[in-house]
């Protein structure tokens, strides 16, 4: 499938939308609206085996409090790895370990923007579950009281699903 940038058809401080002409494999070609944006990343902290750390903050857009992973976009030349670690130490402190364990794209079929997913591991000091500020609080979950919040629809942040059922599975098996 070859693809030709068609045009901008808008321009803002943290996106763009492009139209993307696209020819299919059967020589149709097709328009697709495309969202430009820096990749991001995200860091679940794990505070033990059993324990992470997620942020609890209002989200205007929804009118309601949401909890989710500490999440950044990675800013062009940044290393993912360097960013993580400072995201991450600004809000609980330095980790002995910081691995990157996952890399997607956000949604394929509208931006070709990646995902980096990081765990943090060993801090050696942390702040307590405290308001942050008046918007936003950290959340110290068991992992299997984060695993039922997914299900019973309590954590619904896409970026902050993944990270806790990739981790999950992660221990499970032995890999982490």
């Amino acid at each position: 499938m070859s693809q030709k940038l068609a045009e901008y058809a808008y321009k803002g401080r943290k996106l763009n939308v492009i139209l993307v002409r696209a020819q299919l494999p059967n020589g149709r070609i097709t328009v697709r609206e495309v969202i430009e944006h820096q990749n991001i990343l995200v860091v679940l902290p794990v505070i033990s085996r059993d324990e992470i750390i997620l942020l609890k903050k209002y989200e205007p857009l929804l009118n309601e409090w949401i909890i989710e992973v500490p999440s950044t976009q990675l800013e062009l030349g940044e290393r993912p790895e360097n960013k993580a670690l400072k995201l991450i130490e600004s809000i609980l402190g330095r980790p002995s370990r910081i691995v990157r364990v996952l890399e997607t794209y956000s949604i394929i079929e509208y931006s070709l923007s990646k995902i980096m997913f990081f765990i943090a591991t060993d801090f050696k000091q942390h702040l307590n579950t405290e308001e942050l500020s008046k918007n936003k609080a950290l959340v110290k979950l068991h992992l299997n009281d984060a695993l039922s919040m997914i299900m019973t629809r309590e954590i619904v942040e896409p970026k902050t699903i993944l990270s806790i059922l990739y981790y999950a599975l992660l221990r499970e098996r032995g890999w982490i």
